[in-house]
């Protein structure tokens, strides 16, 4: 508690490998227990989403959002 001012300075704006490689097993997770929980639907449409928000610049119309920072 006492050190977060600290890791809101330094971390959130600067995620270092450790990061991403935890970030990412955490959603691989969040995905397989979606998929043995509610089924195959939520999964795909939970993918569809992670797709949308790292090609959404590329899409047309109404699809079309920002996408992720410092990518591109």
């Amino acid at each position: 508690m006492f050190a977060y001012p600290n890791y809101a300075m330094y971390r959130i704006a600067f995620p270092n490998a450790w990061d991403f490689w935890f970030g990412v097993i955490g959603i691989i997770l969040c995905l397989e227990v979606t998929r043995r929980v509610l089924g195959n639907v939520l999964l795909v449409l939970g993918i569809v989403f992670l797709v949308q928000l790292y090609f959404g610049r590329y899409l047309p119309g109404i699809l079309r959002i920002q996408g992720l920072p410092g990518r591109g």
